[in-house]
């Protein structure tokens, strides 16, 4: 089944959709390896690249910390992100972070290290904690991206509350299934401190993976 979703620039609201980018989610088979999942996420890069007009040889360059981008096309801003079962893409017009994770059993020193006091509180209430755990994380880890910086950035220093999204269909994701796509809305959520001036959504596919994308907001 697939869906097309059509946006006008009627008022700043809708304006402000379209200049959302295009993100995509690609299933992998069961366990891809590394190198299976980086080989389908650039792939799907390409992919992405091909429908804007770009194609093969394009050159990259790398910034401060290892982002990488376009050197011929600064317009176009990508990033890409892949786990052992599935692989997640997203192109725009303004810098981009995007992470994707298969749950998993959460670690920890790894939760004292990323989230806030009161996150870490809202996952011993959750009923699913390592579902709540990797929604904190794909969040953070996506600002990260965004900013193209490493992981041994402060994420406690921004921080999330995962009860009341400021929209339920902020975003739509292009999951791949079959010969088609279906499109899963992406709810928004706000950052306080550190990610303030950034805007976040995140999707849930089939209750595997969690997908979350992170764009300045409009100046």
């Amino acid at each position: 089944m697939i869906q097309q979703v059509q946006t006008t620039a009627a008022n700043p609201v809708e304006s402000e959709q379209i200049d959302l980018p295009e993100v995509v989610l690609q299933p992998l088979p069961m366990n891809a390896k590394v190198a299976e999942q980086h080989h389908f996420a650039h792939g799907l890069l390409e992919e992405m690249l091909f429908k804007r007009g770009i194609f093969k040889p394009y050159f990259m360059g790398e910034g401060k910390h290892g982002k990488p981008f376009l050197l011929e096309h600064p317009q176009i801003q990508f990033n890409i992100s892949h786990c052992k079962n599935a692989v997640l893409c997203g192109i725009g017009s303004k810098p981009l972070g995007v992470d994707v994770e298969t749950i998993r059993p959460m670690r920890e020193r790894v939760l004292r290290r990323v989230l806030t006091a009161s996150e870490q509180q809202e996952i011993l209430q959750s009923e699913s904690p390592e579902l709540c755990f990797l929604r904190f994380w794909t969040l953070k880890e996506s600002f990260v991206k965004a900013l193209g910086v490493g992981i041994s950035y402060p994420m406690q220093t921004l921080a999330f509350s995962l009860r009341e999204p400021l929209a339920t269909e902020g975003m739509q994701c292009h999951v791949r299934q079959g010969n088609g796509e279906i499109l899963v809305p992406m709810q928004e959520y706000a950052a306080a401190g550190a990610g303030a001036g950034y805007r976040f959504f995140q999707g849930i596919w089939e209750q595997k993976q969690v997908f979350s994308v992170c764009i300045p907001k409009a100046e």
